[in-house]
């Protein structure tokens, strides 16, 4: 069939399709997409056609009839019925051959036919333009889908409030993309099939819920939104007429007199409002703002600063427009985004950079600590090759590495500046506060003489008591002592006896402080106190001047457990027994000669030759998370506590003292780096752990952190630089250290040969190395053959090679295992060529 068929032949199309029903049970009855698709243009052209012969017919009835049925009254004919058949011929056709298809053919062809049809009711309309083509495709598809709706039986007003929806959407679709405007053909077609896509639908949204709100739900939901087919002839509808507007009328380009006027209204309105600091309040204000702008023009022209002072701008208002401060400022941005320099890519930096980064950072440190350029250079030197050689063996980010250690280098005030109790971690949770004023507030009960405890608690014994030997409970003090000891100072020499003291309130209520941090301690050498006991020296002077004791010793319940207990409180003035424990040297002359020279002597605070008696420094640095060096009192220390790490330089300290405070530091870097996956940090971490004896697993001690700091002084000393580029910063350390020790015991004697090859590895990388022994020579291959026969005879030979120290053969021969091994080979070979030439 054609677009002129006959009313039969439609019957007849929609009579086989009525035969042929879709069973809904059955998925593959419905027409694929591209069935019949080529019936779909001549569809569209019949339902376009009778669409638009519908429309014509009813708008000419709504004048004609009522004519016609004047004629027929008049002169009785029969004008107006067969008008009206007509009318209902053109609706059925309208209706049928908009239904044709909708069973046979599938979505590609009902595409095609949809935008046959609109096209159909366009033509009509081209002659009179766009208005024209919206009022015939508008008033087409708004009877349509009206008579379509009155025949499935909607009432009147909804069919009618549906026709107007519909045909407004349809006829705003024809006139939309002709108003884009915009260049080139692709922009305005992809704009218009996206703007009427969009509209259509707006357009199902709105029937979908003009019939949802008349009742007919079920009707409403055959109107989807979304609709893939609807969306696609919109869309196609869209671009055609956009086509077609460009084809008809092309795009007119302005008269060069039209753009000066344009440009001159778009200066001026730029001028009013673009340009000023916010909206004028008043016109006055727009006069005196447009005023400035003249005096700015004319300033520029003659080449001098505008002059304000007669245009008024500073007399009148503006009104503040967010709007326009926000647009500016993106202006501002967007300016100096394309005036600045193209940011250059960055380039990561490589270990050798880092490291030189490295060493002026620590440097500088160094020199701000106090200590001299020289000694500050070298260290840095040796820090850039420590962070340089861990990024080239690890793939660590050397700079970054050493940035998070976070250092700190600050100059000390005095040996024991920095030394306290928190520090170690043992002891992080000895609250003296707390047990002072629990203790003072019974101790007041007691002086006041009201009804208290008999038994007073001094709290958990302090840490240095700890060490000594005495248990961690708590210490108790009773009231019986306490009376005994403030009684005392009213009392005669002949009933006091040797206790004849001068002790007062204020002394027993200081008694928590002053045990916690005593000058001295020694141990009792009174049997009738018992074992154990000490004698603590408090920094708290009786009322005759002499230090107050106080005698500490396990004996005595307190509560449901054992603990400590305070047997007496006096005023010390006769010598005890052995020396145990000094808070610092510094303390040494607040004691009694006589005192100090009492049997057990003191160890390294100096006071005498025995090395038993124990300082502060001596039990912070045994338990604690800070380090010290230790050597006739503190000379340095280093904490590494909540990713800080302090170094501090005391007074004493010397040209070893950064590096050995330094070599804490990168054991604990290599720690780390060792439980990467990374291969080279893991192996370097291997032999660590091997020459130190760290087991897998466990934490380092504090032993071995001492022996690999002093092992790196030693190191130092022995003046060997791993590369000859650490050549001359090795010779200076060389000089500096063997200054301050003169033999090795002091550090524990020579450095031993895995921890040698620790030291060489963390400086440099093994390729730096390997080199570096190629260059040197090192001993000749008979002299290693000699020295190994020699050892076989003398299993306590040392040698030395170079100018190095002696050390045991053993362990020099051990470095050289595979130079040995081609000796023998070579003197194998020299035997054999030997033979060979006698029997010849």
């Amino acid at each position: 069939m054609s677009a002129l068929s006959s009313p039969d032949d439609i019957a007849n199309a929609l009579s086989a399709e009525r035969t042929n029903p879709l069973d809904p049970k059955d998925p593959a009855a419905y027409p694929g997409f591209f069935d019949e698709w080529w019936r779909g243009p001549d569809r569209g052209l019949n339902a376009g056609f009778h669409a638009f012969q519908n429309a014509m017919d009813q708008t000419v009835d709504v004048v004609a009839l009522p004519v016609a049925r004047g004629i027929d009254n008049a002169l009785g004919t029969g004008i107006a019925p067969a008008l009206e058949a007509e009318t209902a011929d053109a609706k059925r056709a309208a209706l049928e051959t908009n239904a044709l298809g909708a069973t046979t053919m599938g979505t590609g062809g009902s595409i095609l036919k949809g935008v046959s049809k609109v096209l159909t009711e366009a033509v009509p309309g081209m002659a009179a333009g766009p208005f024209g083509v919206v009022a015939t495709v508008g008033g087409s598809e708004g009877l349509g889908t009206y008579d379509e709706m009155v025949a499935h039986g909607v009432d009147d007003s909804t069919a009618r409030k549906l026709g107007l929806a519909t045909g407004a959407a349809a006829g705003l679709g024809t006139l939309m993309p002709v108003t884009w405007g915009l260049r080139g053909i692709v922009p305005n077609l992809t704009a218009s099939a996206a703007a009427n896509a969009g509209l259509g639908a707006a357009g199902r949204y709105a029937n979908s819920t003009i019939l949802a709100g008349a009742g007919y739900a079920g009707m409403a939901e055959q109107y989807r939104v979304w609709d893939g087919e609807a969306l696609a002839t919109d869309a196609i509808l869209g671009a055609a007429f956009t086509g077609y507007h460009q084809w008809r009328v092309g795009r007119v380009e302005p008269s060069p007199a039209a753009v000066d006027d344009a440009l001159a209204i778009r200066e001026a309105r730029h001028a009013d409002t673009d340009t000023a600091p916010g909206l004028p309040a008043t016109p006055e204000a727009l006069a005196a703002h447009l005023d400035a702008l003249a005096e700015i023009e004319r300033a520029v022209v003659e080449g001098r600063e505008p002059n304000f002072d007669g245009t008024g701008i500073h007399d009148v208002e503006f009104v503040r427009d967010p709007v326009r401060e926000a647009q500016r400022a993106e202006l501002a941005a967007a300016v100096a985004r394309e005036i600045e320099p193209a940011p250059r890519p960055e380039v990561a930096p490589s270990p050798a950079e880092d490291g030189r980064r490295v060493a002026a950072d620590i440097r500088d440190k160094l020199v701000a600590a106090g200590r001299s350029p020289e000694e500050a250079e070298a260290g840095g030197a040796l820090w850039g090759a420590f962070f340089r050689t861990l990024g080239e063996r690890g793939g660590f980010d050397a700079w970054e590495s050493y940035r998070a250690v976070n250092l700190e280098v600050r100059r000390g005030e005095g040996d024991n500046i920095a030394i306290s109790w928190e520090q170690a971690s043992p002891f992080r949770r000895f609250d003296i506060a707390r047990s002072e004023a629990l203790f003072n507030r019974h101790l007041d009960a007691v002086l006041k003489n009201e009804r208290g405890r008999n038994v007073l608690n001094l709290g958990r014994t302090p840490p240095v008591l700890q060490e000594l030997g005495l248990s961690s409970a708590d210490i108790a003090l009773s009231k019986s002592v306490i009376d005994k000891a403030i009684a005392s100072r009213n009392a005669s020499s002949s009933t006091a006896g040797k206790h004849n003291t001068k002790i007062g309130p204020d002394h027993i209520a200081d008694l928590v402080r002053a045990i916690a941090d005593p000058i001295a301690v020694f141990a009792d050498d009174s049997d009738r106190h018992g074992p154990g006991r000490v004698v603590v020296i408090t920094d708290m002077d009786g009322k005759s001047g002499d230090p107050v004791a106080v005698v500490v010793g396990p004996r005595g319940q307190l509560g449901d457990g054992a603990g400590n207990m305070v047997p007496t409180i006096h005023e010390r003035t006769h010598p005890m027994g052995p020396l145990l424990y000094v808070r610092s040297a510094e303390d040494i002359p607040r004691l009694p000669q006589s005192w100090t020279k009492s049997p057990g002597g003191t160890g390294s605070s100096g006071a005498s030759a025995e090395p038993t008696v124990l300082t502060k420094a001596d039990i912070v640095n045994k338990h604690g998370s800070v380090f010290y060096q230790l050597d006739g009192g503190p000379r340095a220390n280093v904490s590494i506590i909540d990713g800080k790490t302090l170094v501090r330089l005391f007074e004493t300290a010397d040209a070893s003292s950064f590096m050995h405070e330094s070599a804490h530091i990168w054991l604990e870097m290599l720690n780390r780096a060792g439980e990467t996956d990374r291969p080279g940090a893991r192996a370097l971490w291997d032999d660590v752990r091997a020459a130190l004896g760290i087991k897998e697993g466990e934490a380092i001690t504090r032993e071995q952190h001492e022996a690999f700091a002093e092992g790196f002084e030693a190191y130092l000393r022995d003046g060997k630089a791993p590369t000859p580029a650490l050549a001359d910063v090795f010779a200076r350390f060389k000089a500096w250290l063997r200054a301050v020790y003169e033999d090795l015991t002091r550090l524990g004697g020579p450095v031993p040969e895995g921890l040698r090859r620790v030291y060489d590895r963390m400086l440099a990388t093994d390729a730096e190395i390997a080199a570096a022994h190629g260059a040197d020579a090192g001993p000749q291959p008979l002299e290693l053959l000699a020295a190994q026969q020699a050892l076989a005879e003398r299993p306590d030979l040392t040698i030395g090679i170079g100018d190095a120290d002696a050390a045991p053969a053993r362990e020099v021969l051990a470095r050289h295992d595979a130079e040995i091994a081609q000796a023998t080979e070579l003197s194998r070979l020299i035997e054999t060529a030997a033979a060979c030439a006698l029997r010849a």
